[in-house]
């Protein structure tokens, strides 16, 4: 049993991973995408899967993608029943799924308060796998994944502002003059 460990995320992915295919075996994997808002840039994070990850160290502009966009814009998630019933466009990460044994996906958008960070991707083997039972069991941890992303992010954040003003007041008290030093 697992007690009093840290985990990476990708550790804590493999484990939702791992507890969803107990319930749902069809699923196949789950993978991460980070949005940079300031360039636009959706960016691999994690996966998990006994396969090879077929876009690692990917980055993609999010605003070239119509369907993702679309996503993003409705807050709704896009279900694909048949993968290979998606016209080829000859985009990077559309012909590396294209080359595995995934016949379906589901597709999450990772919102929370207002701010998004990027997608959660669901594939199976088998298409028409992604039913409402199991879309609903998949939202449910796609929010989670969200949760432990936005805190993640709060806590970087955090870390940034804290080392600027403690960087700000070094530099105020050494470039500051002596002679105001004494009063």
């Amino acid at each position: 049993m697992l007690k009093n460990k840290e985990f990476s995320f990708s550790k804590e992915l493999e484990i939702m991973h791992l507890f969803l295919k107990e319930h749902h075996d069809s699923i196949d994997r789950i993978s991460v995408a980070l949005y940079d808002k300031d360039t636009d840039y959706l960016k691999t994070y994690s996966f998990s899967s006994d396969q090879v990850n077929p876009l690692s160290h990917y980055q993609f502009k999010l605003s070239k993608s119509e369907s993702l966009s679309k996503i993003v814009k409705t807050l709704q998630p896009r279900l694909i029943d048949n993968i290979h019933l998606i016209p080829e466009n000859g985009r990077q990460h559309t012909e590396a799924i294209f080359k595995t044994n995934y016949q379906s996906s589901y597709t999450v958008p990772m919102m929370f308060r207002k701010e998004f960070y990027g997608f959660v991707f669901f594939n199976s083997s088998e298409e028409n796998t992604f039913t409402e039972k199991v879309q609903k069991n998949l939202k449910m941890v796609a929010h989670l994944i969200t949760l432990i992303i936005s805190q993640d992010s709060l806590a970087h954040r955090l870390l940034h502002a804290t080392l600027r003003s403690v960087l700000e007041v070094a530099v105020n008290v050494i470039l500051k003059p002596a002679s105001t030093l004494k009063e």
